[in-house]
């Protein structure tokens, strides 16, 4: 180099300085990257909490109903009572447009015998005639 300029130390110082301190840093990362158990604090005492083997006995398994199969069964049940109760109805319904029609058919017969015309008898005819009364 031709020239010896103190800007050309005091960078080349700075640059190993700043590459030591990128160095520190990635060291301190990967570090606190690490995982680390910390002691249980003294503090505490002694653990609260034993394991021991229960001394409750072993679940039973016991037979279940579903609430749907009994209230599938009830409501098959409820639909014949309905099925049925429908089947009344509409027969009682059906009796009684009937009864209905033929009472209807007779007064409508009887309408027509009122109003029909009626010939007089014969006997009526071989009376004396009617005279007026002064």
């Amino acid at each position: 180099r031709p020239f010896q300029l103190g800007s050309v130390e005091r960078a080349a110082v700075h640059t190993a300085a700043l590459s030591e301190e990128y160095a520190r840093r990635e060291e301190e990362e990967r570090r606190a990257r690490d995982f680390r158990a910390r002691p249980r604090p003294k503090s505490l005492g002694a653990p609260s909490f034993t394991v021991s083997k229960s001394t409750k006995p072993l679940t039973e398994i016991q037979p279940f109903g579903c609430r749907s199969d009994s209230r599938a069964s009830e409501r098959k049940a409820w639909e014949t009572e309905a099925t049925k109760r429908a089947l009344a109805d509409s027969a009682a319904r059906a009796r009684a447009q009937h009864e209905q029609q033929e009472q209807a058919a007779a007064e409508a017969a009887e309408a027509r015998a009122k109003t029909s015309f009626k010939a007089r008898p014969a006997s009526v005819l071989r009376a004396k005639p009617f005279q007026v009364q002064r």
